[in-house]
This record gives C-alpha cells, structure tokens and sequence, in this order.
C-alpha cells in the first residue's frame, strides 16, 4: 500500500469511529512526523479526503474534520432513492439474463464476506457498487450514471458509516427483493424494492450517526433497534 494511501486509511477510520471529532483541525506537520513521510504525501492523502467528503480544506486555514449533518443526510439519499429507482424501472424489461445473473452473483460475493477481514468495508462498498451500477448502466439514459455517481462521491463518508451497523443481512435481502422483481419483468415492483432499500439505509444511518453521538437533531427513527458495536470493534482493531 502506498504511503498516502495509508494515511488516507487510518485518518477515514479515525473520523468514522470519533476519534477525530467533527470540527478538530488537522496538521500536516503532525502527520508527517506520525507516518514519517513527506508534506506532499499527506497533502495529497488529504486531497482526497476531501474529495470524498471526510475533511474540509482550505488554503490558508488548512483541514478541519467535516460535520455530519442529518439534513444532508436525507437530502443524497432522498435524491438517491430516486434515481437509483428510476434507474432499475427503466432497467428491468432491458437486462439480459446473463446481467441479471452477474447481479446475483455480486450479491451472493457480498454475504460471502467476512466483517473480521481487514478490507472488509472496501470490499463490500466496491462490491455494492458494482451491483448498483448494472442497473444504471442499463437504464436506457446515459445520463443517469454521472448524476448518481455524484452523489455518491458525495455521501461516500456516509456509505463507510452505514457499514458499521449490523444490518449488512437486511441490505442483502433487499438486493434479493429487487432481483426477483426484475427476474418476473415487473419495473414498478423493481424500482419500488429499489426506492425502499435505499430508504431502508437512509433511515438506518441516521439512526447510527444520532447513537455514535455524530449529530443530536434527529429523532424520526429513534424505534429502530440494532447494536454496532461488533463493526466499531473489529474496525478499530484495523486502523
């Protein structure tokens, strides 16, 4: 792993678990001497932190931990149920049956991976990705793919955090869901599991971010019940 990859690791999974607090101001000159390395290997580890929305950079001010905010929160994924339902409506009655099959195959190599595996979260979120974008890249309109994408570069910090609960089963089942709607030709159904699944994850983050103390202005989900202390656990064990 190269030396900024690194870095960029081990400062995601410290903002992710707390410990690096929304706001708290990060320097450059402390990283270079903690990773032993240069000020333009931690410049550019921290350029893409900010890419993916972990940090918040400015020239003279340099970088500070970005705040979580349960408005954003609902808004990309509000914008996501969506377009990610649309995408698979638009989908269904296109997909081949060898795409429908790859699409079992992704969601089947995502039940097979194990939470104790150090690249565990990358691997399901490359995985998810791939799963989703089948249906984009089929939709028929080619310019689906570039809007979803951005946003989710954009709630890229968010999809890390979702991951750290317990419900990985419950997404898995959804995926099941939309491929059966998809596999008996049926598009409203299809982008109906689609819009609920993503939902699903919507309402499961903010519940997580208001528990791990990461905003304290939602209480719309408070009756959902799940533990994501065996996740935080085996991610600090890794970082």
């Amino acid at each position: 792993m190269k030396r900024k990859d690194e870095i960029q690791k081990s400062l995601r999974g410290d903002i992710i678990l707390g410990k690096l607090m929304q706001g708290e101001r990060i320097t450059e000159s402390e990283l270079t001497l903690k990773f032993n390395c240069s000020r333009g290997t931690v410049r550019e580890a921290l350029v893409q932190l900010s890419k993916d929305g972990f940090i918040e950079h400015t020239e003279n001010k340099g970088s500070i931990v970005k705040k979580l905010s349960a408005q954003d929160v609902r808004d990309y994924y509000s914008l996501m149920a969506i377009m990610e339902s649309k995408a698979v409506e638009w989908a269904t009655l296109r997909l081949k049956n060898s795409e429908i099959d790859r699409l079992v195959v992704l969601n089947d190599s995502l039940q097979s991976l194990n939470p104790d595996d150090e690249n565990y979260l990358e691997e399901w979120c490359v995985r998810n990705a791939a799963f989703h974008e089948i249906f984009r890249k089929h939709c028929g309109n080619h310019q689906m793919p570039w809007i979803v994408n951005e946003i989710r570069q954009r709630i890229f910090r968010y999809l890390f955090s979702s991951l750290l609960t317990s419900l990985n089963k419950e997404y898995l089942e959804d995926h099941e869901n939309i491929i059966d709607a998809v596999r008996r030709k049926n598009p409203k159904e299809a982008g109906e599991a689609m819009e609920n699944h993503i939902s699903r994850a919507k309402e499961f983050l903010l519940h997580f971010l208001k528990q791990t103390g990461a905003y304290s202005n939602s209480t719309e989900v408070d009756n959902i019940k799940f533990t994501t202390e065996p996740f935080c656990r085996n991610f600090r064990s890794h970082h």
